[in-house]
């Protein structure tokens, strides 16, 4: 596997977004102008493409790809599905200009990106948008959030303005603050459906032995990571001080993840968390990782409503739980440990992914 330059992700990190928001529009700027092409063959069923598909070392951004394209090929039979990464966007835009039916759908992989935490992505969502005006587009599930600046109102106006213009636009969204915000820009046609990856079928479940003492921390160590997140060490020191085995890991890797490899690093990260006792994490896919394989969780606090809003599709499940502060980590903690797992969510989860597959077949 190769290693990502750890130099270059660093400063990417330490970067005033600001200034990192003008250069990635420089180097947008630029790459739009490109006349390449990407060649796929014709054919003779209707396409649905999925676009801008995961290809950076983030294990939640793969599960929400695959899980959209699996979520295609078992409702959609009588199409071809076309997938092209984030970095194919272009040449594959270029292409599919000549390409592209009526009929052909065009969908866009769900997450968290419309705002302008992941810049690039933002762009390249009104790009598509801007080049299929007669096309069906929809948008997978997606969390919308713009910072109150000045520089965030103004590219969630800018992108608002996109949205409108789109007459054959369907929009998904993961969240009710999402749903809101859209709402507030009176854009039309958006439901309000979980994340992707709560639909995805995996073999690795929990045993809930009650002997096993192994305790998984998956804690963010990004911008969106909040400042008033329980301390790690404190956590750690209450847990060995019960006897139990602290490890840690995280959905992003420091290698790149392809499609050769991406279904292998998808379910080794599902085998470790359903191998723990326990898992403890800010992260949105940790804790959707935690729910599809029936395995205990306790949530923190993120600085964005991302893991709140998921949280709440599955709140009534019993093995999923917040803690804001030690006191509450401590009590979810002993709790938490001594229930039979019931995912009284399932049901409720798969009828709302009916929307889609409705918006899809309309």
């Amino acid at each position: 596997m190769k290693k990502r330059n750890q130099v270059i992700e660093l400063i990417k990190k330490k970067m005033p977004l600001n200034v990192k928001l003008k250069i990635i529009n420089l180097m947008m700027t630029k790459k739009f102008k490109s006349k390449e092409k990407l060649f796929f063959k014709p054919s003779p069923k209707p396409r649905i493409f999925l676009m801008l598909a995961t290809d950076y070392p983030n294990l939640g951004d793969h599960a929400l790809t695959i899980s959209h394209k699996e979520f295609l090929l078992e409702n959609f039979g009588d199409y071809e599905v076309v997938e092209f990464f984030v970095n194919e966007t272009i040449e594959a835009v270029n292409s599919m200009k000549e390409m592209i039916k009526t009929e052909d759908i065009i969908t866009l992989k769900g997450g968290g990106n419309i705002g302008i935490e992941y810049f690039r992505e933002e762009l390249l969502r009104r790009y598509i948008i801007n080049n299929f005006p007669e096309n069906k587009i929809v948008l997978f599930p997606q969390t919308v959030f713009f910072p109150e600046t000045q520089l965030g109102i103004r590219e969630e106006n800018e992108t608002m303005k996109v949205f409108k213009k789109h007459k054959n636009l369907r929009i998904f969204v993961r969240d009710e603050k999402s749903y809101n915000i859209l709402k507030t820009h009176s854009i039309r046609n958006v439901s309000l459906v979980p994340d992707i990856v709560f639909s995805y079928s995996t073999n690795y479940q929990n045993k809930y032995d009650r002997n096993n003492k192994n305790i998984l921390l998956c804690l963010r160590n990004d911008r969106e990571k909040s400042d008033e997140r329980i301390a790690q060490k404190e956590m750690e020191e209450f847990l060995l001080n019960l006897s139990y085995k602290v490890s840690e890991t995280d959905t992003v890797v420091k290698y790149d993840i392809d499609k050769k490899n991406r279904y292998n690093e998808l379910n080794g990260k599902l085998k470790q968390f359903s191998e723990s006792r326990l898992v403890v994490t800010d992260r949105l896919h940790g804790m959707i990782f935690c729910y599809i394989t029936g395995t205990p969780c306790i949530v923190l606090k993120t600085y964005n409503h991302k893991v709140t809003g998921q949280y709440e599709w599955i709140k009534d499940s019993n093995f999923i739980k917040f803690a804001s502060n030690m006191t509450e980590f401590s009590t979810e903690f002993k709790n938490i440990l001594k229930i039979k797992v019931e995912k009284s969510s399932d049901k409720y989860l798969k009828d709302s992914f009916i929307q889609i597959i409705s918006e899809l077949s309309d």
